[in-house]
């Protein structure tokens, strides 16, 4: 239960009640003056005793003292209690954020086992296939996956020669993650055989413009230079022999909602799709 300890100035005297929820609030009870501290103290023990809260009004009541053993806001008394809007706030507050996880995880599984679209870094018929699926206003979230079955470095440093190749100068590309990528590698750098015909997750992201953002990621020419993208075509020579695919996930979004819980999102899909490529600030590690 509950429960609050009020000190409260009345006329020449202090006075004191305890206030429980749902419950009919008792009268004050008068304190003489000389008794003041003493009662303080007592209500103090009271309040740890009953993990409660000890609530000392000033005189002209504009300010407050708490003595209490959970955080509080500095506010008047009334907004928390005789309203309930502090308590209904956070409640509302919580139920909302366990929806939110919710949607999220919902999200990353249709990402994770929902229809992908394969990528031919040497043709474009990816290119074709999302622009048929997907209009410019489409915000929503991706997610893209490499095969290295047919790499030629697969049973060499692995690790050492793809990060190599896929950094290119002044590129504005994603970083290849050393510490994710070193899952799938063992001690000498080589992609254990037990990879080598796997989808590995390879980069996840959100967009307001869904259809443009990935064909920035697919096409070396659809982004600007100062545009951060995959770009997977830019190095296709080199890369060609690699399998790509994408899935998506369109979110009927208005862009207020985008901007205050897309980023929310993301981060949540990210734990449970840990990728090998992306800025690393953004990895929450």
């Amino acid at each position: 239960m509950f429960k609050i300890y009020e000190l409260k100035y009345c006329k020449d005297n202090y006075a004191w009640r305890l206030t429980q929820k749902d419950k009919e609030k008792k009268a004050f009870s008068v304190i003489r003056n000389k008794d003041l501290e003493e009662k303080i103290d007592e209500l103090k023990q009271k309040c740890k005793r009953d993990n409660a809260v000890f609530i000392k009004y000033s005189k002209s009541e504009k300010h407050i003292e708490r003595f209490i053993n959970y955080p509080l806001r500095r506010e008047k008394f009334d907004y928390y209690y005789d309203n309930n809007k502090f308590e209904k706030a956070v409640n509302d507050c919580v139920s909302n954020i366990n929806k939110l996880l919710k949607f999220a995880k919902d999200i990353k599984l249709k990402l994770k086992n929902g229809n992908k679209i394969n990528i031919n870094l040497k043709n474009d018929n990816a290119k074709n296939r999302i622009e048929d699926k997907l209009v410019k206003t489409s915000k929503g979230f991706y997610f893209f996956e490499v095969k290295f079955k047919n790499y030629d470095d697969i049973n060499n440093n692995f690790k050492k020669h793809f990060s190599k190749t896929w950094e290119v100068n002044n590129s504005k590309r994603p970083s290849i993650i050393s510490k994710r990528i070193d899952k799938y590698c063992n001690e000498s750098g080589r992609l254990k055989k037990e990879f080598h015909d796997y989808w590995i997750p390879f980069y996840v992201g959100k967009s307001k413009e869904l259809l443009v953002r990935l064909l920035q990621h697919i096409e070396k020419d659809r982004a600007s230079k100062g545009t951060y993208a995959l770009k997977l075509k830019l190095t296709k020579d080199k890369l060609s022999d690699l399998k790509f695919r994408v899935g998506f996930v369109e979110v009927p979004f208005t862009d207020r909602q985008y901007d205050l819980l897309g980023e929310i999102i993301e981060k949540e899909i990210r734990k449970g799709l840990p990728s090998i490529c992306g800025k690393w600030w953004r990895l929450g590690e």
